[in-house]
C-alpha cells in the first residue's frame, strides 16, 4: 500500500510541483493551502508524513503542526513524522521546528534531495 503524504502550503504551483513529484515516486498525495484545512483533512483520514511551509495566512505550519501534533496525542497514535520546506532563514522557527522533532529544508531545494528526506523520514529505501 502506497505511503499517504499531506502538503500543507498556500503557494498553488509548489503543491502542484510538489505533488506530481511524489505521485512519480509511487505516493499518494493529498493537499492543503491552509493549517486549517490539513487539520479537518487529518481529523477525517490520517497520514503517514506531512509536508509543510512554515509561513502561511491563518495558522503557520509550525501552529499546525503542533495541533496535528496534540490531535495524536488525543488519540494515542504517535505524531506524524514532519518535513517543513521555507523559503526563510528565521532563528525562531528553526528551534519551533526542533522542539516539534521535525525537520527542514530550505527552498529553493534540490529534489533528489528532496525525495531522499521523505524516504529516510518514512524509513524507506532511498
Amino acid at each position: 500500500m502506497p505511503k499517504q503524504i499531506l502538503i500543507i502550503d498556500d503557494e498553488e504551483l509548489i503543491t502542484h510541483s510538489l505533488r506530481r513529484l511524489l505521485e512519480s515516486q509511487g505516493f499518494t498525495v493529498r493537499v492543503a493551502s491552509r493549517g486549517e484545512d490539513a487539520l479537518t483533512m487529518i481529523r477525517e483520514e490520517p497520514c503517514d508524513l506531512i509536508v509543510a511551509d512554515l509561513r502561511m495566512p491563518g495558522l503557520n505550519g509550525v501552529e499546525t503542526i503542533g495541533k496535528i501534533n496534540e490531535l495524536c496525542g488525543q488519540r494515542n497514535v504517535p505524531p506524524i513524522p514532519v518535513l517543513f520546506i521555507t523559503g526563510f532563514a528565521d532563528p525562531d522557527l528553526e528551534q519551533q521546528i526542533k522542539s516539534l522533532e521535525a525537520t527542514c529544508i530550505h527552498k529553493p531545494f534540490d529534489l533528489d534531495v528532496f525525495v531522499s528526506e521523505i524516504k529516510r523520514l518514512l524509513s524507506l529505501p532511498t
